[in-house]
């Protein structure tokens, strides 16, 4: 039995089948998982209070999905590709970024204030004073 296959219709096909798929918009996440992380030893300081911050509030996986697509001017494969990675980095790195920092700053409305430390009296000064 030679049957010969004929690729022809589908080749032709696959033009219209790319530009469907470009087309084709993802839905938003609707994940009511709650955005809760285990706090670890090895984090910084820094990324140990925003998780108890994140911890603290009743925000889900959703929110940060949300929050990332307004970043990316509504693309939603992009808004859920940063969400991902954002997520993925609060879980299993131990360090974070100044760009990951900020967003997650402003994800919780918190204000960033650098202040002068107030220096400690030298002992020779609290010897002067006595």
């Amino acid at each position: 039995m030679d049957k010969k296959f004929n690729l022809g219709p589908i080749v032709a096909d696959i033009e219209k089948v790319k530009r469907l798929k470009a087309a084709k918009k993802k839905k938003p996440s609707t994940s009511i998982r709650p955005l809760k992380f285990e706090p670890n030893s090895e984090d910084s300081p820094l990324k140990a209070e925003i998780i108890r911050r994140i911890n603290a509030k009743n925000l889900t996986y959703s929110d940060i999905y949300k929050y990332c697509t307004d970043l990316n001017n509504g693309d939603i494969a992009e808004g859920q590709r940063l969400g991902y990675n954002i997520i993925s980095g609060l879980k299993n790195r131990h360090s974070m970024i100044d760009t990951t920092f900020s967003m997650l700053c402003d994800f919780l409305k918190l204000d960033i204030t650098l202040v002068e430390r107030e220096e400690e009296p030298s002992e020779e000064s609290e010897e002067e004073d006595e």
